[in-house]
């Protein structure tokens, strides 16, 4: 090897290290979307500290290599910095929606002064600053490059698994254990590394995309390569039930997306050479098939007296409210149209306009329905970028549809992990129609992670494109499988 090689070999394999280090830090401390966790206080720093460093020296790569999503990202923080302005008095009151405020403060003798957009600044910094983590992962992804594709893959899953065996954990032990890792969380099931059911499904559910990647991409010995698709299906059939044991009706839903997302990825990877007798290989089958023996047993006996699977034959009574606050989050998207009550502020809006039959005790930390809540807070500008966010990704599935399909049905290396970002980003936007995943950093890492995917399987496609061309020629078919 030459000295050229071995310094960019080097170079590449520090890279990985790093960003490798930083998902598994953005994965034990976040998984709650709540501002007060403690994990933040760790959390945030480092990712600022990341921001800073990677913006560094990879800012101009990131812009030419992911504009759609720097772009989305630059928008969003504008937007959230916007609403923290403070604005004169004349400006702010003819604001829509305003007028309950300024009744309030007259009834009490007072006078609105310069203010801000929202009516929640704190909790609207606090949305800014939630931003460093999918910034820092979009730089550190576009930092490290395409060698990192495949380690970053497979520490993923292995997080998955992880988290999978410790929501399994956690519903066998008592509902208070210290197992779970947040004080606020869904005791009495399986939530994993998180602090919500739902959360833990949904990141479930994106395993089976990205299982598809791997075991399309394995290599070795024709036995090595039978040894390494058992793994993948005893993988498979494993973490099925444990959906089951997080208890989130919406998660089984998007579970079946999930596998169907597997199905649509899945190609039979290249045939290796044949080596007879090879015993790690049977080894790895006999783990497999015992390992998910037990686990499938274990699931069987705990299904008798979970909480979870009660939960979900049973109907629920907070999401019977989220569905009854409904109308009331409408009127409230329709009071404060078009620029919004401001970033942050859905919970004191909500319980300004909350009608009298659902109060409560406890109190909506969010609409549970993301695309609501947007509106809510950022009237018709958080509208539109959610509409291009959107719009963008439906593109992107289209071109590597038709990529594939001018392959033949084959897809190389990059355009699989393009079209597991695509799965990855429909099962969490989805999740956001009833719930909130990309207010959680670890998933909104994971959605920053997948359009990267998704950009570099695009400029791939239209490198092959531009060498012969015609898209659709023979040189372009053999471009694209040459990759695996």
């Amino acid at each position: 090897m030459k000295r050229g090689d071995a310094s960019r070999l080097a170079s590449d394999q520090w890279r990985i290290r790093w960003i490798i280090g930083f998902l598994l830090a953005v994965f034990l401390l976040g998984g709650s979307g709540r501002a007060d966790v403690l994990s933040l206080a760790f959390l945030r720093p480092i990712a600022a500290i990341a921001f800073v460093t990677w913006a560094a020296v990879a800012w101009r790569t990131t812009w030419s290599e992911a504009r759609g999503p720097a772009l989305i990202l630059l928008a969003t923080g504008l937007l959230m910095l916007l609403h923290l302005i403070p604005l004169p008095p004349p400006l702010w009151t003819a604001l829509p929606g305003r007028d309950i405020v300024v009744d309030t403060m007259a009834a009490v003798g007072s006078k609105p002064g310069w203010m801000p957009l929202t009516l929640a600044p704190t909790e609207g910094w606090n949305q800014f600053f939630a931003l460093t983590v999918p910034a820092a992962m979009l730089l550190g992804v576009i930092w490290s490059g395409r060698a990192a594709m495949r380690p970053v893959l497979i520490v993923l899953l292995g997080i998955i698994v992880a988290s999978a065996l410790l929501g399994l954990l956690q519903s066998i032990g008592p509902a208070k254990s210290p197992l779970y890792l947040y004080r606020i969380t869904n005791n009495g099931v399986g939530v994993g590394l998180f602090a919500n059911r739902n959360h833990q499904a949904m990141l479930l559910a994106c395993f089976y995309p990205l299982l598809a990647v791997w075991a399309s991409t394995i290599s070795g010995s024709s036995e090595s390569q039978r040894a390494k698709m058992t793994m993948a299906l005893g993988l498979g059939l494993a973490v099925v039930p444990l959906v089951f044991v997080a208890g989130s009706r919406s998660g089984l839903v998007l579970l079946l997306v999930g596998l169907i997302a597997a199905f649509v990825i899945y190609q039979r990877p290249q045939q290796g050479f044949s080596a007879r007798g090879d015993v790690h290989s049977r080894r790895i089958v006999s783990a497999t098939v015992t390992g998910t023996a037990v686990i499938m047993m274990v699931v069987a006996a705990l299904s008798t007296r979970s909480a979870a699977l009660q939960r979900i034959l049973q109907n629920d009574a907070a999401d019977d409210l989220r569905f009854q606050a409904l109308p009331t989050i409408m009127d409230g998207i329709w009071r404060f149209f078009p620029w919004g009550s401001g970033g942050g502020s859905f919970v004191p809006v909500y319980k300004m306009l909350e009608i009298d039959r659902l109060l409560s005790a406890t109190y909506f930390n969010h609409a549970h329905n993301d695309v609501a809540e947007v509106m809510l807070e950022y009237g018709l500008p958080g509208l539109l970028l959610i509409v291009a966010a959107v719009s963008g990704w439906a593109w992107a599935i289209f071109r590597l549809w038709n990529a594939r399909r001018a392959a033949g049905g084959r897809a190389g290396r990059t355009h699989l992990y393009g079209s597991a970002g695509s799965a990855i980003l429909l099962i969490l936007g989805l999740g956001s129609v009833v719930d909130y995943p990309l207010r959680v950093p670890s998933l909104a890492a994971l959605a920053t992670l997948a359009s990267v995917w998704i950009v570099w399987a695009l400029a791939s496609i239209r490198h092959r494109a531009a060498s012969d061309g015609n898209p659709s020629s023979n040189r372009l078919v053999a471009g694209l499988t040459r990759e695996i």
